[in-house]
């Protein structure tokens, strides 16, 4: 917004220098940079005072063109019929490139042989070539990655980086996530997933690393009122419990407390939720595990 409002002030600034020192001799020329000036704020106020819009799941995605680090083109329609997972990342973000990896062995992996999936990479910090090129070799993600994305990720509606979203084959966004790529893989994997199989909805349940607990689950699921979370850790540990919905959203976000190794249920108020399909994200100390389960 600074560019819009800077002309206003560099405005206001000669207008003052020209009226010190040349008096009323310009009295008329004065009076019309005046006005240009009123004009200039007042489009100024518009445009700070203006909300800008998040696009949303079910609208068409906003078609972009960007040079990439390969040397090529990437342009959205170009890609119709393919399922499209968009990275936004920063190309010195700490998270995403702790989170790169996990990407790439959870997602890009798992759908590297199917031909109507693409993933492709856009740098929102705008870096150059080589700094870009670092980043992929760092993360080990395998995918084209584009130059100078900072007004994409705008488009997109998204406020930061180290995001994940999914566009369908007819060119919809299916999925927008409002979280780290890395703790939104298992309701991103699921979009793609169902993106792929026409809209057809999987019964799979995506796990991360879960070296220090196991067996997290949702019972009853599906849930219509009281539920509970039940969960066995390997070693003591804070826990977080996040609830994320198809669409990437967080709908609720709990810390749960310090615990000790063992098994441990969490009484979880399913009623508060609307019916659908939700993921439970139970973090710990170290690591991160996902379950699905469904209101109704």
């Amino acid at each position: 917004m600074v560019r819009h409002v800077l002309p206003g002030f560099v405005m206001k600034f000669w207008i003052l220098k020209d009226w010190k020192y040349d008096g009323r001799q310009n009295f008329k020329l004065n009076i019309l940079a005046m006005k240009a000036l009123f004009f200039l704020s007042a489009i100024s106020v518009l445009l700070i005072s203006q909300k800008v819009t998040s696009q949303d799941v079910g609208t068409p995605a906003p078609d972009f063109m960007l040079s990439t680090i390969d040397g090529n083109t990437f342009q959205l329609s170009s890609n119709s019929g393919k399922v499209i997972m968009i990275l936004f990342f920063g190309n010195g973000c700490p998270h995403c490139l702790s989170g790169g990896p996990a990407v790439q062995s959870d997602i890009v992996a798992a759908f590297k042989d199917n031909s109507d999936f693409l993933p492709i990479g856009v740098d929102a910090w705008d870096g150059n070539s080589t700094q870009v090129t670092s980043f992929r070799n760092s993360t080990g993600l395998q995918m084209d990655m584009c130059l100078m994305g900072s007004s994409i990720q705008t488009a997109y509606g998204l406020a930061n980086w180290d995001r994940i979203v999914v566009v369908g084959s007819d060119g919809k966004l299916v999925y927008k996530g409002d979280g780290f790529a890395s703790q939104t893989i298992a309701p991103a994997k699921e979009a793609i997933q169902q993106a792929l199989n026409g809209g057809s909805m999987t019964s799979a349940v995506y796990n991360t690393h879960n070296e220090n607990r196991k067996g997290l689950m949702v019972y009853p699921n599906p849930a219509s009122e009281q539920a509970n979370i039940s969960f066995d850790l390997k070693a003591p540990s804070e826990v977080n419990i996040l609830i994320q919905g198809i669409d990437g959203k967080i709908v609720y976000a709990q810390q749960a407390g310090y615990f000790t190794a063992g098994e441990h249920a969490v009484p979880l108020n399913a009623g508060n939720l609307q019916s659908g399909v939700y993921y439970i994200v139970l973090k710990t100390t170290d690591s991160t595990e996902v379950s699905k389960f469904v209101v109704y």
